[in-house]
Order: C-alpha cells, then structure tokens, then sequence
C-alpha cells in the first residue's frame, strides 16, 4: 500500500531547499495567553513557523491532547463555543500575532509581516478560559523562509525515520496535492497542512502484509 501511495501522489514539483538564516525555538504553553517568541519581525520580509514536537489541550478534564493543527471539526463542535478568539478557527490550534494582526499557524506555515513588531504565539483559547489547558508544544521560527521552506523542516522531523530517498519522494508529494497548489507560493494553511500531513501518515504508518 506505501509504495502505491507513493508513485500515485508523487508529485511535478520539487520544493527547493531554501537558505539557511537564524532558527529561534520555543516552548509556548497552553496555560498561557500571547507568549513571545523574542523574533523580531520587519515589515515585508517572510517567516517560517512549524512545530517540532507536543500535544496541548483546551480541557484537560474532557478533551484529549492535539498538535498545533487543533481538533478535528467533529471534536471542536462538543466544546463551549464562547472561548474562541476567532469562531472560524478550531480550539487547540496555533495561531501568531505581529501587533493587532492575528493569524493561523498550525503545525506548519509562514506569514509576511504586515508590520514591524514581536512575534507572539498561543493556543486558539481566549486568555479568561485558560485555566482547564494543559500541554505545550515545542515551535520553531526562521526568518526568510517561505511555505515550502516551512513544509520541508517540518517534514524533516517528522518523518526523520525514512531513508532520503523516501524523505524526498515525500516532498514531491505534497506538491501535487490539488488542494495545496494555490497556497504553496504563499502561506500553507491549517486545512492544507491536515490534507498533507494525511496523506503522509498513511505512507508512513505501519501496514499490513501485502
């Protein structure tokens, strides 16, 4: 089943290694509002953000731990709907914010700076509901670098396991996806992202003898 899935979504498009810049990590909480990352973002230029590692959750007596993607929308429909910061976006997802511009993150993407400023991270909760949160994940963030750039060194860690060969058939098949293609020149949405990273854990999980 790997291998079909492989030379079936095996895609036109190679994502090109971008130049390497400064990487800073941070560990943002679920317990906590807006936390700086100490980057300090100008105008115009585009950052890359992915996360490396974690779960969180919104109600740690109720809900399991997700990724930075958030829940699911059959999971996000069973909690109180009155915490969100923006009711179009599920809880548990990583969003960013450069002064009052506020936006989606999730587990990979990149943004251009609408305006100079610090980039600060959170959980999709609002500050007065934070009080049942648990976890925290693990967040990388790299100047210059766009979409595809922020795709592949979240792909790189995820998938560290596979060969190169593998890791770069990998690459080519998130390119293909149709539903991606409009997003890769700009920002690779949480939706997007999910669909890729679908995909990707059907050819990486285990499968039974064929």
């Amino acid at each position: 089943m790997r291998r079909q899935l492989f030379f079936l979504l095996v895609g036109v498009l190679t994502i090109s290694a971008p130049c390497f810049a400064a990487t800073t990590n941070v560990v943002i909480l679920a317990t906590q509002g807006w936390q700086s990352t100490g980057v300090n973002v100008t105008q115009g230029t585009s950052y890359g953000v992915w996360q490396t590692q974690g779960l969180w959750t919104v109600d740690n007596r109720s809900f399991r731990k997700v990724d930075g993607a958030g829940y699911a929308p059959q999971d996000d429909a069973k909690i109180f709907q009155g915490c969100k910061i923006d009711s179009s976006w599920p809880y548990g997802l990583l969003i960013g914010r450069v002064g009052s511009n506020v936006f989606q993150i999730g587990r990979a993407t990149s943004f251009t700076a609408l305006q100079n400023g610090i980039l600060e991270l959170s959980i999709h909760d609002s500050a007065n509901c934070l009080a049942d949160n648990a976890g925290s994940l693990s967040v990388s963030v790299e100047d210059g670098l766009d979409a595809q750039g922020a795709l592949k060194r979240f792909i790189d860690g995820m998938v560290g396991s596979l060969t190169p060969a593998e890791q770069n058939r990998l690459l080519k098949i998130v390119a293909d996806i149709s539903v991606c293609r409009g997003a890769l020149p700009i920002a690779i949405s949480p939706q997007c992202a999910s669909v890729i990273l679908g995909v990707i854990s059907l050819i990486i999980s285990p499968q039974p003898a064929e």
